[in-house]
């Protein structure tokens, strides 16, 4: 019976196998084509957002509007989608739900994330009992 493989003996049976190549002089090569163009792969990603838009303009609306940001950021850096496009406009607009009349998040607008927490420096402020950061405290 064998017994179950680990990573020792792989580690071991691959650094073996490799040493062996490397005295032999034997070129590995692992696919005849060369590699991908990164005009190819910035093409192939620009189609996959695309591909993956929410129809109201998010990319992942359970996530809250930070993905959708990532990737409206990532198209116009690509410079292969202009700002008129309907996927950047229809990003943007989902983005712009997010934003209070004075600039910060309105709450209820997303009901998957929960409200903003208190950092413990806006505790600090508030508090000067314990200057220590939660990170610290308990050492």
């Amino acid at each position: 019976m064998r017994s179950p493989p680990n990573r020792r003996r792989f580690l071991g049976r691959s650094a073996g196998a490799l040493g062996a190549l490397a005295v032999t002089g034997t070129r590995i090569t692992f696919a005849d084509d060369p590699a991908p163009s990164s005009d190819l792969l910035m093409r192939k990603a620009v189609e996959f957002l695309r591909s993956r838009q929410e129809p109201d303009g998010s990319w992942s609306p359970k996530a809250g509007p930070g993905v959708t940001g990532i990737a409206v950021a990532a198209l116009l850096k690509s410079k292969r989608v202009t700002p008129e496009e309907p996927i950047v406009t229809k990003g943007l607009a989902y983005l712009e739900r997010f934003i209070g009349p004075k600039g910060a998040s309105p709450r209820g607008l997303n009901p998957t994330t929960a409200p903003p927490s208190r950092s413990w420096r806006s505790r600090r402020r508030t508090s000067r009992a314990d200057t220590t950061p939660p990170s610290r405290r308990g050492r």
